[in-house]
């Protein structure tokens, strides 16, 4: 388990771009809970900051379903903010960061919103108090994230994975600054045709930003980690690959 290299992550989302959308359902299926469940307490922010925006997935959900005076969007990847930004409408006024999310100096915003992104962060407990700060009173934060188990056919035969934080520990974390208004851990299990599918649909997701950077396997480490993927993970003719997504809605006190 570990943190991931920042420098990595940006390089690995950025090649992941153009295919990040298609790959993405779970982070797609995600934003719209996140963004229907918000929207049952609040749709009208004056100012929005959303942290890890990607290509637009989650913003685009976002200003579907709710009224936004001004937009902050964030990634760690240049290439994807202005993908991002190149999907919505030039008229409300957008503020583009990109920079890793934990060195930000956050403005004053009524909401806080992420999406599939603090499980990369370093200190991901220390971001909330963060974000508690620059929100107003009774401001929102609207996140989802993944709970350990997740991705836990990768974990088990590479050994690699991320310190992902269960919800209880996320709710603790918030109650001292947020009332929690919704809070949810779920699972989704994807079907693939082979292993190999599983790592072309990890690469193009930009999740294998997860394992750190090392030479490319060979033919045999490649066969081997087959060869295990369907004996440990298969489903009739196809195998597993797990989600485990969080999703959180916490008004401040």
């Amino acid at each position: 388990m570990s943190s991931p290299d920042k420098k990595r992550l940006e390089n690995v989302f950025t090649r992941a771009t153009k295919t990040y959308e298609k790959e993405a359902l779970v982070q797609q299926a995600s934003a719209q809970s996140l963004v229907q469940k918000l929207i049952e307490f609040e749709s009208h922010f004056d100012v929005a900051i959303e942290i890890g925006c990607g290509t637009g997935v989650l913003t685009r959900e976002l200003l579907r379903h709710t009224q936004i005076e001004s937009l902050h969007l964030n990634d760690i990847s240049s290439e994807m903010v202005h993908s991002a930004i190149s999907s919505l409408p030039d008229t409300l006024p957008i503020t583009p960061w990109v920079a890793d999310a934990e060195t930000l100096a956050l403005p004053t915003s009524s909401l806080i919103i992420s999406n599939a992104a603090i499980q990369w962060f370093s200190a991901p407990l220390q971001f909330l108090t963060h974000a508690a700060a620059a929100l107003k009173e009774e401001g929102w934060l609207a996140l989802s994230t993944f709970s350990p188990g997740n991705l836990h056919e990768i974990q088990t035969l590479t050994g690699i994975g991320l310190n992902y934080l269960s919800l209880d520990e996320l709710l603790r974390a918030l109650e001292k600054d947020f009332h929690i208004r919704f809070a949810e851990q779920s699972k989704t299990e994807l079907l693939f045709d082979n292993p190999r599918a599983v790592l072309h649909h990890l690469k193009r997701s930009g999740v294998n930003a997860v394992s750190p950077q090392s030479k490319p396997w060979n033919r045999q480490k490649l066969f081997s980690f087959e060869k295990s993927y369907w004996a440990s993970f298969k489903k009739e003719k196809q195998v597993t690959l797990t989600y485990r997504p969080i999703v959180i809605i916490a008004q401040k006190r």
